[in-house]
């Protein structure tokens, strides 16, 4: 073939060579301020969080799932209560004059956590006393009751005594040989208890 010289400054220089690179700057534009707004955005997320979680959280010495961080259980109950499920350590003493705590709420109670009631406290999801007694966790005029089957310890015979649903166990501190052990095996208030 004879005639047009292909050689490659002709190639860059044609119209075609030109509007594709200037296709390819665009787009290349495109994608870093693309990048850029995804980055400053991702950015302002992880601060929003470093702020409104992390940073209290390390203040205050405590995880974002000790009830301090909310600062009461029912402030707790509230912000979970549509939210995925959660356990919630009860870390300090929490004075409650009347709350039910959803069953997608577990509680744990180790040392220096307690509940002091003056009205009912009702606990419908999973509770671990971390094998303290009752008499430690619970004080004050008013009652608690449990809606899921919970391991308790105390002394004295749960029988009319201890509310808890049907599977719960209780292991009584002052107990003897046949007398430890008491499984819930019926009813749903303060009776229904057998020694094991």
């Amino acid at each position: 073939m004879t005639g047009a010289n292909y050689s490659p400054e002709n190639i860059r220089d044609d119209d075609e060579s030109r509007a594709m690179r200037a296709k390819v700057r665009n787009n290349f534009n495109y994608v870093t301020l693309t990048f850029n707004a995804i980055q400053t955005h991702f950015a302002q997320a992880l601060q929003e969080v470093s702020n409104t979680i992390v940073k209290p959280a390390l203040k205050g010495g405590f995880a974002i799932n000790d009830v301090r961080y909310f600062g009461t259980l029912e402030n707790a109950v509230a912000a979970v209560l549509t939210g995925a499920p959660r356990t919630v350590y009860i870390t300090n003493q929490q004075s409650i004059s009347s709350l039910t705590v959803p069953s997608n709420i577990g509680l744990v109670v180790p040392q220096g956590g307690s509940f002091e009631i003056s009205g009912s406290l009702v606990i419908d999801g999973p509770f671990d006393a971390q094998g303290r007694a009752l008499t430690d966790i619970f004080t004050g005029a008013g009652t608690y009751t449990f809606g899921y089957p919970v391991r308790l310890i105390g002394s004295g015979t749960p029988e009319a005594a201890v509310a808890a649903p049907v599977g719960s166990e209780y292991l009584r501190s002052d107990g003897g040989a046949g007398t430890s052990l008491y499984i819930k095996e019926s009813g749903t208030g303060d009776t229904g208890w057998v020694a094991k």
